[in-house]
C-alpha cells in the first residue's frame, strides 16, 4: 500500500512539473484605427450641408472576411494565423471607420451607417479585394486593395470611384505593426477618395455650356 501511494504521489508531482514547464497559449487581437484624424467638421461648414449620405456596409472578399488574419506565402496559396485575430469582423471595422472618416470630412450635412426612412441623396459603398500579410523574401508586407464608390441615388449610378492597391513593407514580423500599416493605408485611401468627391462637387458648381454634362469621377 505504501509503495502504491508513493507511485501515485510521484506521478502527480511529475504531471504538475510538466504542466508548469508549458507556456500558456495567448490569443492576440488587433484593431484597425484612423491615426491622427483632423477635425475638419468642427472647423468648417460641410461642403454640401443639404445633402444626406448613407454609408453602406463594406463588403470583403470571403477569403479575408473572417477574424483570423490571412497570410500569403505563395501567389495562389493563403493560410491563417491561429492565435492572431482581428478584434471584430473586419467588415464591421471598415464600415465604422468609413462612416467616422466621412462624418469628419465636412462634405455632407448628414452622414450615417443607419438606413434612412427616406431615400438619401448619396450612398458610399466599399469593397475590399485583399486584406492580408504577404511574406516576401522572408519579410512581412502589409497589403490592402480596396474600391470606394459614391453613388448618386437619383441618377442610380456611381459618380465617384476610387481604387487603391497598396503595399507596406514591415520592419519586423509583427502583426501589431501590420495592423498599424493597414490603418495608415486605409486613412490615406479615404483621404484620396474624399478629395475626388470634393473635386466632383466643385465641377457641379461651375457654369456649364449648353448640352454639357458632368461625367463621373473614376480611377
Amino acid at each position: 500500500m505504501n509503495k502504491w501511494r508513493l507511485a501515485v504521489w510521484v506521478g502527480l508531482v511529475g504531471m504538475f512539473m510538466l504542466g508548469c514547464g508549458k507556456k500558456a497559449v495567448v490569443h492576440k487581437y488587433y484593431v484597425i484605427e484612423l491615426p491622427d484624424l483632423p477635425l475638419h467638421r468642427e472647423l468648417q461648414k460641410p461642403m454640401r450641408p443639404e445633402a444626406v449620405c448613407e454609408i453602406l456596409p463594406v463588403t470583403i472578399s470571403s477569403a479575408f472576411a473572417g477574424r483570423r488574419i490571412a497570410i500569403r506565402e505563395k501567389n495562389y496559396e493563403i493560410s491563417y494565423f491561429v492565435y492572431h485575430q482581428w478584434a471584430s469582423p473586419p467588415a464591421e471595422i471598415m464600415t465604422s471607420l468609413v462612416e467616422k472618416f466621412m462624418l469628419n470630412a465636412a462634405i455632407f450635412g448628414e452622414v450615417s451607417g443607419e438606413a434612412w426612412r427616406s431615400l438619401p441623396d448619396y450612398r458610399i459603398k466599399g469593397y475590399v479585394h485583399q486584406l492580408e500579410v504577404r511574406k516576401e523574401k522572408g519579410k512581412f508586407v502589409a497589403h490592402l486593395h480596396m474600391d470606394l464608390f459614391l453613388i448618386d441615388t437619383e441618377k442610380r449610378q456611381a459618380v465617384v470611384q476610387y481604387s487603391f492597391d497598396r503595399y507596406q513593407p514591415l520592419a519586423r514580423k509583427d502583426l501589431d505593426e501590420f495592423a498599424g500599416a493597414i490603418s495608415t493605408m486605409l486613412k490615406q485611401g479615404l483621404s484620396d477618395f474624399s478629395k475626388k468627391i470634393r473635386a466632383y462637387f466643385k465641377r457641379l458648381e461651375l457654369p456649364q455650356s449648353v448640352g454639357e454634362t458632368i461625367t463621373p469621377e473614376s480611377r
